[in-house]
Formats: structure tokens, C-alpha cells, sequence
């Protein structure tokens, strides 16, 4: 009784399936109703589903009434469905490239219509572009060739387009491999073919290396450019750029109580509106980080002022003063160190990254410590410094303040 014939979907019973991920339906849906079934589903004589189940719902899901079915033996309940999800044979990814490729070319109208017997080439055109409505053709051709998006795809064709297919068939269909695959096809041949011998593995490995090669020659290029940009600084006016800024604004609080409590007496301060009215971001370069001291009763403000000076806000560190200080709700042993950025200013190098805890003994008032300049230089060795609001001058820094000599 092994034979195809139109089935009323509304009779065919599902039941309990080994299968319960069923992917994308939309996609699949979309393809029927471009292509046609290409494969039948398969039923048992009492309409039970045995296998297909993805395709049955692609037609439910187009509304349709009727499914090619194939109707077998009872004993290929299990069988079938274990068969046509396991034991089948998965297309290499460059099998793959090639059905995106004859994608791209069906939607820029360059397959004959002799192809298929039931539609030309154009009324598949027009079906493909009303079932992916919005979707570019590069898209299209990368979904329905199976790439997660059509960066994958791209990768994955410029490795098959060198000749380097291998590459990529020696290892799974995941994004991660064949983007390793691509940046292996940039090696020669012969290194290609070496690493290729020696799995998988040894791919990835390779690759690793040449992205974190790639990744340390970009942010060389960055921090060149960046010193370009503040090439030529004399003493600070408008006209310099620096591309690391460290500014410790002299805050102005409202205490009530009595004046020893008032910070103007220990310095003098400045208003919200004054701090924010510097044109520090003439001082910065397109590409630039901030880090900006506040303290948690002034975090509000502080965060205003560092968007106010044209950057956005990172993260922070904390400086344990280990001593207590005043407070009204909790009693201050800390201060805020916020980093803000502007442009592509690129991060520390890993091994530069220090930690977010900083401890060191506070001094007279409002002091920093002296460990922050070293965190900074050590953060960014090869670029132009500037302090705003400094104390004192250090050696490789460009100051601005009332206090330093």
C-alpha cells in the first residue's frame, strides 16, 4: 500500500511524538509555498502520523486542507520517525553556501523558468518576496539556506569561494565554527591543509589566535590614531584634546547644623551649574574616556555632569577610604570613581584591567589617592593625560587648577 495520495489533514492523528522541538515553522511554511512539498509526509492505513510532523504543521500553518501523504506499513510507526530524524544525512555547510547561492540567484532573476515544471522563475520571485516581505535578498537566501544570519553566511561563502570548503566541512555547522573557518582560509594553503589534518580542535585554536591578533592590531591602530589626535598640546587652553581625562570636582554641599561642617571652608567649591558649564568637551578627543570622582550623595549629579561633558556612563570603581567619615543616613567610608566614554575609545588590555575595589587610607580633605594615577597611566600607558581641578603636577599629565604649582 506504499503510495502517495492527497490526505485530509483534519483526519490525520498525531499522537505522542519522539520529536518535540519543531523549529521554525514560518520558514518552512514559507519554502512549501514557494517550492511545493518536495517530500511527502508519511501515514500508517488509520492516518496515524509516522513521519513529517514539521511539514504537516508548515501546511496547518498555511491554512491549506489536503498534504501529499505516504501511506506504509504499521511497523514503521517508530522506525520512520527515528529514520527520518536521525539516520538522515544533514547538508555540509558548503552544500549549504550553494543552496543560499541558488537562492540569491532566483530572487535577482537569474534562473531560467525551464527549471521547474509548475512555476516560472518569476511567479517564485513574486511568491518569495510576499512570504518574506521586508526581508533583503541576502536574508532570504541565508535563512533558507539554514545560516542562523546572513553574516554566517557570508562567512561561510567567502571560505567555499577560496577553495578552502574543507575547512568548514571538517567541523560542525555552528556560527562559532565557521567563523573560525573564515579566519583560517586567510592562512596559505599549506598551513590551512596542516591545521585541517589536525581536527577540529586545532581550528578553533588557530583561529582564537588569529582573532586575538586581529583584536591587538586594531586597538594599536585606535591608540595611534588617538595620539594623533592630541599630537602638538601645549598648556592647557581650548585648542588641545586629550583622550584621557581625570577630573575631581570641587562639589558644593548644603549641610545644616553648624559651619565646621560646611566643605567651603576646607576649599573652595564650585556650583552644579559652573561644573557643568566647562567646555570640557572641547578638551576631549571624538574618542575619549572620563574617569569623574563623586561621592553617593552627589551620584545623581555626577552622572549629569559626565553627560553634560559629552560622555556615556560605563561603570565605576570605589575607593574604601578605611576610615568612617559623616553622613546623615549611612555614615561615608567611600567615594565613586565613574568612567565615561565618548566615541570608540578602546578598553584596557586584559592584563591592564584593575579591580573595581580600591583601598587605600584617606588624607587631608578631599585628597585621592595617589594609587589612582597609577591605575590610569597603567589603564592607558601610550596617551596624553589631563587632570582637571589638580593639586599638584605629575610627571606626564597636563593639569588644571588653583592648587598646583
Amino acid at each position: 500500500m506504499n503510495h502517495i495520495n492527497y490526505v485530509q489533514i483534519a483526519t490525520i492523528k498525531v499522537g505522542d511524538r519522539y520529536r518535540k522541538d519543531m523549529g521554525d515553522l514560518q520558514a518552512l511554511a514559507d519554502s512549501i509555498e514557494v517550492l511545493g512539498l518536495l517530500q511527502p509526509i508519511g501515514i500508517n492505513p488509520n492516518y496515524q502520523l509516522i513521519w513529517g510532523e514539521r511539514r504537516l504543521r508548515a501546511f496547518k500553518l498555511l491554512g491549506w486542507d489536503k498534504i501529499p501523504a505516504r501511506i506504509v506499513p504499521m511497523k514503521e510507526i517508530i522506525l520512520g520517525e527515528f529514520t527520518e530524524n536521525s539516520v538522515r544525512k544533514n547538508f555540509t555547510t558548503s552544500e549549504r553556501v550553494e543552496i543560499g547561492k541558488a537562492v540569491e540567484d532566483l530572487l535577482n532573476g537569474r534562473v531560467g523558468s525551464n527549471q521547474y515544471q509548475e512555476k516560472s522563475s518569476n511567479e517564485l520571485v513574486q511568491n518569495f518576496a510576499q512570504a518574506q516581505e521586508g526581508d533583503k535578498t541576502r536574508d532570504i537566501a541565508s535563512k533558507q539556506a539554514g545560516f542562523n544570519n546572513h553574516t554566517t553566511f557570508e562567512q561561510a561563502k567567502s571560505v567555499v569561494e577560496t577553495g578552502s570548503s574543507s575547512l568548514i566541512d571538517a567541523m560542525d555547522n555552528k556560527d562559532a565554527s565557521i567563523s573560525a573557518a573564515a579566519r583560517i582560509a586567510t592562512l596559505p594553503p599549506e598551513e590551512q591543509d596542516d591545521i585541517v589534518a589536525r581536527g577540529p580542535a586545532e581550528i578553533k585554536a588557530a583561529a582564537r589566535a588569529i582573532r586575538q591578533q586581529e583584536t591587538k592590531q586594531r586597538r594599536e591602530q585606535r591608540i595611534e590614531k588617538l595620539k594623533q589626535q592630541a599630537a602638538g598640546n601645549v598648556e592647557l587652553d581650548t585648542t588641545c584634546q586629550y583622550p584621557v581625562i581625570y577630573a575631581d570636582p570641587p562639589w558644593s554641599y548644603e549641610f545644616s547644623g553648624s559651619d565646621n561642617r560646611d566643605l567651603d571652608n576646607q576649599y573652595p567649591t564650585m556650583s552644579l551649574d559652573a561644573i557643568l558649564a566647562m567646555p570640557v568637551d572641547q578638551l576631549a578627543t571624538p574618542d575619549c574616556v572620563l574617569f569623574l570622582w563623586t561621592t553617593a550623595p552627589k551620584l545623581t549629579e555626577g552622572l549629569e555632569v559626565l553627560a553634560r561633558w559629552g560622555f556615556t556612563y560605563k561603570t565605576c570603581a570605589v575607593w574604601d577610604k578605611e576610615k568612617i567619615g559623616m553622613g546623615y543616613w549611612f555614615r561615608q567610608q567611600s567615594e565613586l570613581l565613574l568612567v565615561g566614554t565618548r566615541g570608540s575609545i578602546p578598553p584596557p588590555e586584559p592584563p591592564n584591567r584593575p579591580s573595581s575595589l580600591i583601598r587605600s587610607s584617606r588624607e587631608k580633605h578631599s585628597q585621592k589617592p595617589e594609587q589612582v594615577y597609577r591605575i590610569i597611566e597603567t589603564m592607558y600607558p601610550q596617551l596624553p593625560r589631563i587632570e582637571l581641578f589638580a593639586r599638584n603636577r605629575r610627571d606626564g599629565w597636563s593639569a588644571f587648577g588653583n592648587e598646583h604649582a
